[in-house]
């Protein structure tokens, strides 16, 4: 099975503030804090899905007074939960599209703030992840325009194989994990296109990709958030590594209002 469907996406922020109630969701249940709204629910012989709006705005970057630094994002094959993210952040976690890529048509839309709990019923069932994302758009009347562009970007580049071979990982294969330590991520058992996708995903201000491979498996515990000098200085202290400047084409969504019926 593939690392990047292998590795759950979970992002755990805490800090409430003391104007929010404490709240401890379950994705297994319905939220039943104050504060939301039951929007959709279905209970099929094979999915059980379920959206509320979240009346509190919850922003993760500007907030003040809520619970502006409490979000989750846990994505399976078979189960996705979201809670208190906006729709940027969840079409990214969702779809495996960063952050970065995903624009507004209109800056209103980052107002939506909700929670989504879709599951499968049989493990062995996979959730076809084009499918709940149109859920959540039908909810708000909106639609993805898809395109694409080249832009500058980071190509990983081995400059000191041994250095690098001293960081191979003792996990099995098949046993990839992930753990954010405050601004530290800790890597285990990744290849270096997995870790230059997880860098590409995290960091909001530049791309990464790697052409380079191996047949091995690391370990790398580095600022997924750093600057490009100060990461290229830590992976060419420890690894051996260095993101040599360079171009790719990548996706870009849009997020739009669906046109109006014509009459």
């Amino acid at each position: 099975m593939k690392e990047r469907t292998l590795i759950a996406i979970v992002i755990l922020l805490f800090n409430l503030t003391s104007s929010c109630e404490k709240i401890s969701p379950n994705k297994n249940n319905a939220f039943r804090g104050k504060g939301s709204s039951l929007i959709e629910t279905e209970n099929s012989t094979s999915y059980f899905y379920e959206f509320r709006e979240v009346n509190t705005k919850i922003d993760l970057k500007t907030g003040e007074k809520q619970c502006k630094n409490y979000g989750i994002s846990d994505i399976s094959p078979n189960e996705i939960y979201v809670y208190g993210l906006d729709l940027k952040q969840s079409l990214s976690n969702i779809l495996g599209i960063p952050e970065k890529d995903i624009f507004y048509q209109d800056p209103d839309f980052d107002k939506y703030s909700f929670e989504l709990n879709y599951r499968m019923k049989n493990n062995l069932n996979y959730i076809n992840r084009d499918t709940v994302v149109n859920k959540i758009l039908n909810i708000y009347n909106l639609n993805l325009k898809t395109d694409s562009t080249t832009v500058q970007a980071y190509n990983l580049i081995i400059l000191d194989s041994l250095k690098l071979k001293n960081n191979i990982s003792k996990n099995k294969i098949g046993e990839s994990s992930s753990k954010m330590n405050n601004y530290e991520t800790d890597l285990k058992g990744v290849s270096l296109k997995y870790f230059s996708d997880y860098l590409n995903m995290h960091n909001p201000n530049y791309h990464f990709f790697s052409t380079t491979e191996t047949s091995s498996f690391y370990d790398f515990k580095v600022i997924s958030k750093s600057n490009i000098d100060l990461l290229n200085k830590k992976l060419e202290e420890k690894y051996g590594l260095i993101y040599k400047k360079d171009s790719i084409k990548i996706k870009r969504i849009t997020i739009i209002k669906k046109a109006a019926n014509k009459v």
